[in-house]
């Protein structure tokens, strides 16, 4: 549908990362506003979704939705409606950029001078994601509305344009001053939508459904099956817990004081396997299974084979003399091995941490036995010498963004 007008479109999100790009970014946002003709509408959307209230009957608001349409410095119209009762984010946004396109389709039929809409959301990506309707499985109602609705306007209007612009709430701060609705002022637009989304109160409709929607149904249901497995992981009482026995804990952080230990989720392949600032397993067949052998204690160590070759007899660690080769000796014990600077400050105990150790030492968790430590091998040097690069880059793009650099590896 709407897959074959998407040079019409265009995207314009806000900096990441960048103070200083997503102030000019809003001042350029806010000029376009004033110093716009006639030629183009400029619509801010916005949309509350509330809370459930014990009351079974009145208390059953529905979710808001609205928008704040501008023309040549002037606010022409604000309109807010109820965008269902328990939908979702996705569902609101999608809402209030239709109500806001079926008002455009109006304003241009009225005036032909109209040429250029320009929509501003703070969720540019939902939109985009809802209109390109070959992604979305068929009878996504409101994918298939919102492209409806973008094909019917550049169906009728050949030469329209759309614009969708993406922005910050937090960028502009509320207007202290008591302007009146027709007044112009960009804080005061802004903020518009979301305020009457959230003092419109929508009581029970006859013309709404009552029952969920199908894809509010299914976030339930992904949450609550995410909950269980998140509370049966790691429960210590729960001999047949999902981690196991010998599971290694590790946590989001070094910091001793607020650090959380990590539980599985099903988003962005988890938290072990996820992209931590370009350190990964994913990519490293080899990699990922090292560390998947050291995170679960099933590893070719001695440890692992006592609990199943009871008879024979254990060698001891390759590197200290009548020391066990346990999983623990591995990491933080062993003289063979090399390690980190904040090694034995939790760095160990993070996924970064560990990725790191796996890497400096190829042979740990292996079935490729060290016959020499670590420092003493022919690549050592060489490996050495591209981590000690690779941290004067990262300190270098560290410094562009403010922060500071790191001095050791």
């Amino acid at each position: 549908m709407i897959d074959k007008y998407q040079d019409r479109i265009k995207y314009v999100v806000v900096p990441k990362g960048d103070k200083k790009a997503a102030k000019e970014h809003h001042h350029e946002l806010e000029h376009d506003i004033v110093a716009s003709g006639g030629e183009t509408v400029h619509f801010i959307t916005g949309w509350h979704i509330p809370e459930e209230v014990p009351d079974p009957i009145l208390g059953r608001r529905h979710s808001q939705a609205g928008y704040a349409a501008m023309r040549r410095g002037n606010t022409i119209s604000q309109k807010t409606l109820p965008a269902g009762r328990r939908v979702t984010a996705t569902n609101a946004i999608g809402w209030a950029a239709l109500l806001a396109l079926i008002k455009t389709f109006k304003l241009r039929r009225k005036d032909e001078t109209i040429s250029t809409l320009r929509l501003y959301t703070t969720s540019p990506g939902t939109i985009r994601n809802l209109i390109e309707f070959s992604n979305k499985p068929s009878g996504h109602s409101m994918s298939i509305a919102l492209a409806t609705a973008f094909e019917d306007i550049f169906d009728a209007y050949p030469d329209f344009s759309i614009e969708v612009w993406g922005y910050s709430l937090n960028a502009f701060k509320d207007c202290e001053k008591d302007h009146n609705f027709m007044s112009f002022c960009v804080p005061c637009n802004v903020h518009a939508p979301f305020k009457s989304a959230r003092t419109t109160n929508h009581y029970r409709r006859r013309d709404f459904p009552q029952s969920p929607s199908h894809e509010r149904r299914r976030q339930d249901i992904t949450h609550d099956v995410v909950d269980y497995w998140r509370i049966g992981f790691m429960e210590p009482s729960d001999k047949e817990c999902y981690s196991g026995n010998n599971f290694l804990t590790l946590y989001d952080s070094t910091n001793y004081n607020e650090r959380v230990a990590l539980l599985p989720n099903h988003i962005n392949m988890g938290p072990w396997l996820r992209n931590y600032g370009g350190v990964t397993i994913a990519n490293d067949p080899r990699l990922c299974a090292r560390f998947v052998r050291a995170a679960t204690k099933h590893a070719p160590i001695d440890e692992f084979r006592k609990r199943f070759l009871k008879r024979v007899q254990p060698s001891g660690c390759h590197g200290c003399r009548n020391a066990p080769e346990t999983r623990d000796h591995i990491l933080n014990e062993c003289p063979w091995y090399v390690r980190r600077s904040n090694h034995y400050n939790g760095g160990i105990e993070t996924v970064v941490g560990l990725i790191h150790f796996l890497c400096d030492n190829p042979q740990a968790f292996s079935f490729d036995h060290m016959t020499e430590p670590r420092y003493l091998q022919k690549d050592w040097l060489s490996y050495r010498d591209k981590v000690y690069q690779s941290r004067d880059v990262d300190n270098e793009m560290r410094e562009k963004k403010g922060g500071t650099g790191s001095t050791t590896p």
